[in-house]
């Protein structure tokens, strides 16, 4: 996240799992970074993980509530979300304890039955990700239709799945942004840029 934002790339997606009393944390999940073996148990509770997260692997992992501090101290940064489960109540959340930090996260949906209630909780920065969608994400009517009233999404993501590239440069387009996922190479960049592609989710910071 630092280094990210030392090169100047403010828009960060963060993985976000439920500890087992309900709090969000930052990572992907438990069974592969805070496994049984460090833990004791499958999911650990927030205390267990709060004791662990800073020094575990050499740096924090953070906490939904460790997050916001680091927001004030890098005014220029934006959250992506990738909510592993309970999507929208970590929506909810975001709204009832930070509400003054919505416009600092902008929230990835996975279904368009959730575009409505992220925009009545004050997310005014909706990407849908399209990843579970597998009977509608390349249907380009239904995207057109969908984008062309949803005046809150941002952006459309989609899996960096060439066997049905052309299929993404026609939902390209639509007009709408289009990031694909995951980009780790400059080969890669280069081939969906030709295609039309906004911009990428990447692992590490690419040169320009």
């Amino acid at each position: 996240m630092n280094a990210s934002y030392e090169k100047g790339e403010y828009w960060l997606e963060l993985d976000f799992s439920l500890t087992s009393d309900s709090h969000f944390v930052c990572l992907h999940d438990f069974y592969a970074y805070y496994s049984k073996d460090l833990t004791g148990v499958d999911v650990p509770d927030y205390e267990t993980f709060e004791k662990m997260r800073k020094s575990t692997y050499g740096y924090e992992s953070p906490t939904l509530d460790s997050l916001i501090p680091w927001l004030d101290e890098h005014p220029m940064a934006v959250i992506v979300t990738d909510v592993k489960e309970n999507n929208l109540d970590f929506a909810r959340t975001v709204a009832k304890e930070y509400p003054d930090y919505i416009k600092r996260f902008a929230l990835q949906i996975y279904g368009r039955d959730e575009y409505e209630a992220a925009v009545s909780l004050g997310f005014d920065k909706i990407i849908y990700t399209l990843y579970k969608q597998p009977s509608e994400r390349y249907d380009t009517e239904l995207m057109r239709k969908f984008t062309e009233k949803s005046d809150k999404l941002v952006a459309l993501t989609y899996s960096a799945d060439k066997e049905n590239a052309d299929s993404i440069a026609e939902i390209v387009t639509l007009g709408i942004p289009v990031y694909v996922h995951t980009i780790n190479t400059l080969e890669e960049q280069n081939y969906w840029r030709d295609l039309g592609v906004y911009g990428f989710y990447t692992d590490c910071v690419l040169p320009k």
